[in-house]
């Protein structure tokens, strides 16, 4: 017996070929714009990544901008101080010149104290001479008294 060949279901290699490589072309192309799809959204979510990343490198440019603008107040404001400060020179210069004002006044002071000492010396004297002298007036008048008795 001869195999039986049903007409409607009976293929030739040749079209069976045709049709398993046209079926494939189509899963490839499905599978080709899957991929395609994915890249989009791959490259969507780069974008998304990249468009944050930009925009937060901006805002963070932007503090430290501000950043190193209030520091530069501050180094500024440091300088101006600094400015306002004596320098060591000018402190050792300075305090030589207090220095011999201070010895000046030291001075002056120890030749007052000895002037004041020099007229209580001069005011003792003369009490004590004028002490003398009325001593020796009431003696004479007590021996002139005595002689004329």
């Amino acid at each position: 017996m001869s195999m039986r060949e049903e007409p409607d279901t009976a293929v030739s290699l040749k079209e069976y070929m045709e049709s398993v490589c046209a079926e494939r072309s189509e899963q490839r192309a499905i599978h080709i714009q899957r991929l395609e799809e994915r890249m989009l959204a791959i490259e969507r979510a780069f974008d998304v990544r990249f468009q944050t990343l930009s925009n937060t490198t901006r805002d963070v440019a932007a503090s430290m901008d501000k950043r190193l603008e209030g520091m530069n107040e501050f180094r500024s404001a440091l300088k101006d101080q600094m400015a306002m400060f004596f320098t060591r020179t000018e402190h050792e210069a300075f305090l030589k010149v207090v220095d011999a004002d201070l010895r000046m006044l030291r001075e002056s002071r120890a030749e007052i104290s000895g002037k004041a000492s020099q007229s209580h010396l001069n005011l003792s004297f003369v009490v004590g001479v004028t002490g003398i002298i009325v001593g020796l007036s009431g003696l004479i008048i007590e021996l002139m008294r005595g002689s004329s008795k």
